[in-house]
């Protein structure tokens, strides 16, 4: 007898037992950031691959409501809040990654920390994220390298 694969594509299954696992990981650990961080991360992924505008607005709240739940409960962890900018900037929702940076930024100062290499990173997905739109033509990228100099 064959062994019957699981479904591949997100949206085929194999995306909906990952996160019911993972949401059991949160319930069974409330109190540690890594179950809420991989959480965010699955409606994420189901958010950038569903067909549905209803669905994908509900994954985008969710996905935004658990790295936040994740970065309240390690707030020392720089890449908790690139995936938050990352995500809005996904989303072309850039004052609210404006504002994941904004936070991250505030958490440095209240460390009394310089700002890291992790916040000028940040600060250059927001700056030069849709530099180029996307094309292939030469006088678009070469506008967009020029900014950077």
């Amino acid at each position: 007898d064959s062994v019957t694969k699981m479904p591949t594509p997100i949206n085929e299954g194999f995306s909906d037992y990952a996160l019911s696992v993972s949401l059991d990981a949160v319930s069974a650990q409330p109190e540690y950031w890594k179950p809420a961080a991989r959480t965010a991360i699955l409606y994420f992924e189901k958010a950038k691959y569903t067909p549905s505008e209803t669905k994908r607005e509900d994954y985008i709240i969710k996905s935004d409501e658990y790295i936040k739940r994740a970065i309240d409960l390690g707030p020392s962890r720089a890449h908790l809040y690139s995936t938050l900018v990352t995500m809005n900037l996904w989303f072309g929702n850039v004052d609210n990654a404006k504002l994941g940076l904004e936070q991250y930024k505030k958490f440095l100062i209240s460390r009394n920390a310089d700002l890291d290499h992790n916040y000028h990173i940040m600060n250059s997905l927001l700056e030069f994220h849709d530099c180029n739109n996307y094309s292939d033509d030469y006088n678009i990228l070469n506008n967009c390298i020029s900014k950077i100099y």
